[in-house]
């Protein structure tokens, strides 16, 4: 049934505004196809659209098909109905298709098999230049007006300008997404700048403050959330922080010995996930020195934790540098006075009793004196440290005499005490 010129028109200008409201290629496709069939009544439409990079031309949208092969129909200029619609860019039609020799047949099996005969072909252009096809099909033959012809052919011009306004549409979105995608990116980096400050001042009100390493670890906690703690080289707890159903300390310390265990460790911050706890160790690290391990782990990741570990580390390492120079300041004013009370001869008691009170030390309760021998021929700089800190933690006092040390300790009980210190210097095969 030929189709009503007016009614027609009316068709293409409903279809205009429903294209102009189109965002983007595939809407616009569908649009198209949807209203051709409907325009020119027919049992299919569909587009196919240029390839600029191989010079052809391939099916990228159909409505009506019923054949999967119809929908991978790739056609050269001049070949077939499309391809001669591509190259003259002028309608082209014919009332049965296979029958009709002034075509090139190359698609014929896909023909066949979708049952097409009648096809009615105009191009899309762009600013003079050819975009694609659109082409309404019949399974049987019919004749294709002018008026057919000329309605198919202003829908396709309504259709190169929805495709070109969603094309310019998808492009603002792409850079608007970019715009967004920086902005966020900004806004992250302005927040990371921010907390890294925010720590920085923290950190500075503390150090100023004369904070202990405990203080610190519970300002980590409060930025991060999880667990922390930090531990000296010989893996003891110097200070941590954990909130109920937090990290266990057993845990950090096991992966603190796995990653000091680890010969390809390299004194960085590494990563472990251990039991479903995601645990960071930074090492607390001051020039050549290596002073301990600062440890943190959550249940999940925790954004810029690492950053921040490792300014956290760097005041741990100038609180520890600051307790090893007092230390040693301790241990050589105690052994001073130790060697002096060995030492033959008078000695004013009155002032050993206020210096060795100075220290913590009471001479005037019972006291246990103890010779530390270590199984190598010289005393090793670790049993030494060692020693020193088991008198300072008991309010002792030692010193070395050539290749062992002397310990003068609280207790009444020689034998008890010497098997309590040679419990805790195992490690290191004293006797």
């Amino acid at each position: 049934m030929a189709v009503d010129l007016a009614l027609g028109l009316r068709d293409v200008l409903d279809a205009s505004a429903e294209l102009a409201s189109a965002e983007d290629e595939d809407a616009v496709l569908h649009i198209a196809i949807r209203r051709a069939r409907q325009i020119v009544g027919t049992d299919l439409a569909y587009v196919m659209l240029l390839d600029p990079e191989r010079g052809d031309t391939y099916m990228r949208m159909a409505e009506g098909a019923t054949s999967p092969r119809f929908d991978t129909i790739r056609l050269g200029m001049g070949l077939g109905l499309g391809g001669q619609v591509a190259e003259a860019m002028a309608p082209r039609w014919t009332r049965n298709y296979l029958a009709d020799e002034q075509y090139t047949h190359v698609i014929d099996p896909i023909i066949i098999d979708e049952g097409v005969k009648a096809i009615l072909g105009v191009p899309v252009r762009t600013f003079g230049r050819l975009t694609g096809m659109l082409f309404t099909s019949d399974r049987t033959e019919r004749d294709f007006t002018q008026d057919e012809i000329t309605l198919l052919a202003l829908l396709a011009d309504q259709v190169s300008a929805a495709l070109t306004a969603a094309e310019r549409a998808t492009r603002r979105r792409r850079e608007l997404d970019a715009t967004l995608d920086a902005l966020d990116t900004a806004h992250a980096e302005t927040a990371r700048l921010a907390g890294i400050v925010d720590l920085h001042e923290r950190l500075t009100r503390l150090v100023v403050a004369g904070a202990t390493v405990p203080e610190i670890v519970d300002l980590v906690v409060d930025i991060g959330g999880g667990s922390a703690a930090v531990f000296d080289l010989a893996h003891r707890e110097i200070g941590w922080a954990c909130p109920p159903e937090g990290t266990p300390l057993d845990l950090l310390r096991r992966v603190v010995d796995d990653v000091a265990a680890d010969t390809e460790w390299t004194d960085g911050p590494v990563t472990r996930s251990v039991d479903g706890h995601l645990v960071v160790v930074t090492p607390v690290v001051t020039g050549p020195d290596h002073l301990g391990y600062v440890t943190f782990a959550s249940r999940g990741p925790v954004p810029a934790i690492g950053r921040a570990l490792g300014r956290v580390a760097s005041v741990i390492a100038l609180i520890l540098l600051g307790h090893r120079a007092r230390d040693e300041a301790d241990n050589r004013v105690r052994g001073e006075l130790l060697a002096e009370v060995l030492a033959p001869g008078e000695h004013d008691l009155d002032a050993i009793g206020r210096r060795a009170a100075l220290l913590g030390v009471d001479v005037d309760t019972d006291l246990v004196a103890l010779v530390i021998t270590p199984a190598e021929e010289r005393m090793p700089r670790a049993l030494q440290a060692e020693c020193r800190a088991l008198a300072r933690a008991d309010n002792g006092l030692v010193t070395t005499y050539g290749d062992r040390a002397v310990m003068l300790l609280p207790g009444s009980d020689a034998g008890a005490t010497a098997r309590d210190v040679a419990a805790r210097l195992a490690a290191h095969q004293a006797t």
